[in-house]
C-alpha cells in the first residue's frame, strides 16, 4: 500500500495541468460576473411581480 502511494504521489507530482493564460482567466470572471449581476436584476424583478400578483389577489379575491 506505501509502495503505491509513493507512485501516486510521484506521478501528481509529474502531471501538468493546462490552464489559460491570467488574462484570458480575469476575462472569464469577468462574463461570469456580469451574468451573475444580471441573474440578481432578474430575481428582484421576479420578486417584485411576486408582490405585485399578491397585491392584486388580496384587493380582488
Amino acid at each position: 500500500m506505501v509502495r503505491y502511494r509513493k507512485r501516486i504521489k510521484r506521478y501528481l507530482k509529474t502531471l501538468q495541468i493546462p490552464l489559460t493564460s491570467l488574462e484570458k482567466q480575469k476575462e472569464i470572471v469577468s462574463q461570469i460576473e456580469e451574468i451573475e449581476k444580471k441573474i440578481e436584476e432578474n430575481r428582484k424583478i421576479v420578486e417584485g411581480a411576486k408582490e405585485l400578483k399578491e397585491g392584486f389577489l388580496m384587493r380582488y379575491l
